[in-house]
């Protein structure tokens, strides 16, 4: 089905204190019903990822981050 889509999806996020990701949205462009697609799965990927905290002045900090995911299938 994907193989004749192009497309992407923005994800914004939040890394915790506890280095756990928290997605807050996503922006998805892309042909045809496929897009949701591209935000759905881009967003559970982000998901299970784990940073080490940001740290200011040596304590750890939640900090928002972006990331854009291209796909192109063909």
């Amino acid at each position: 089905m994907l193989g004749k889509y192009t497309g992407s999806a923005i994800i914004r996020y939040r890394v915790g204190e506890d280095g756990k990701v928290a997605v807050i949205s996503k922006e998805t462009k892309g042909d045809g019903e496929a897009r949701h697609w591209f935000g759905n799965h881009a967003a559970i990927a982000v998901a299970r990822w784990t940073f080490e905290p940001a740290l200011h002045e040596g304590a750890p900090v939640a900090v928002n981050c972006a990331v854009k995911f291209q796909f192109d299938f063909g």
